[in-house]
């Protein structure tokens, strides 16, 4: 194909949106962020994860790993350090277990404390600068009820957990309930204890096509602490990394453009995405 051919596709590609250049031009980035794993048989950590000892710009904000012998360590806002059994990059989610130091004799309780006393927030820009205050996985709220009484839901049994035996010091029966349920299904003798706490969401196993799971089958593993698939979510990163990896491609990005791309077959499409602010 003449030079001039070339330069002719190279143009109809730039003026779709998309900017496409020879993966000579970004392959700094896989040179310098390769995929890694802590152990041979351990989950390959690759953008938008990163080892906590390679560079920032390896990875999205708050999305770091960590080695601890041939174990893969993510450390949780909430739960604290949990052991990383798999990895799927298609969906965007990995499977974790709660290390036993990370536990106590009341899970929920370090959960809800933990929660209450943490001000962080999900990540919501395209950049790959580190923030304390931010966290790329996801959650959901609930509410916490302390009830004279036990009781079983008439109605929405599957947004209700409980009762929590392990929370009878903060009052005689507690229950977990869904934030988004509505005050006329909870019980006269029940009144709300806590607003807005942060519980990690879990998911359904990461097979290609899953069903999600009720609020009550999400809360009760993670009050278990018994291994559960989470999700991770970036703003302008995730999803363009999900596409690239179904479509059988890594993705990267380019902090001179400020871009995330796919590569494959030495060309590297670049997605635009909004500048920090």
């Amino acid at each position: 194909m003449s030079k001039f051919l070339i330069a002719v596709l190279l143009l109809s590609l730039l003026n779709d949106g998309n900017h496409v250049v020879t993966a000579w031009e970004d392959q700094d980035f896989f040179k310098s962020c390769p995929p890694s794993k802590c152990s041979k048989d351990g989950p390959v950590i690759r953008f938008p994860l990163r080892l906590e000892s390679k560079d920032a710009s390896c990875g999205a904000p708050g999305m770091y790993l960590s080695c601890s012998g041939e174990d893969t360590i993510m450390s949780h806002p909430i739960m604290g350090s949990c052991k990383v059994t798999a990895i799927n990059y298609k969906h965007g989610t990995m499977k974790v277990i709660p290390l036993v130091e990370s536990l106590s004799h009341c899970p929920i309780q370090k959960i809800i404390s933990t929660s209450l006393s943490t001000d962080y927030r999900n990540t919501s820009v395209g950049s790959l600068s580190n923030s304390e205050d931010k966290t790329p996985y996801v959650d959901e709220h609930a509410s916490l009820l302390c009830c004279s009484r036990e009781f079983t839901p008439s109605a929405e049994a599957y947004n209700f957990v409980g009762p929590i035996s392990c929370l009878s010091d903060v009052c005689s029966l507690s229950y977990l309930v869904a934030a988004q349920i509505s005050v006329y299904v909870l019980p006269l003798d029940c009144k709300v204890a806590a607003h807005r706490i942060r519980i990690p969401r879990a998911y359904n196993k990461d097979d290609e096509y899953y069903e999600d799971l009720t609020f009550n089958e999400r809360a009760t593993r993670i009050i278990n602490f018994s291994e559960t698939t989470l999700a991770w979510s970036v703003r302008d990163i995730t999803d363009v990394c999900i596409q690239c990896e179904q479509e059988g491609r890594h993705c990267g990005f380019s902090s001179q453009r400020r871009l995330v791309f796919c590569q494959r077959h030495g060309i590297v499409s670049f997605f635009r995405q909004n500048s920090p602010q």
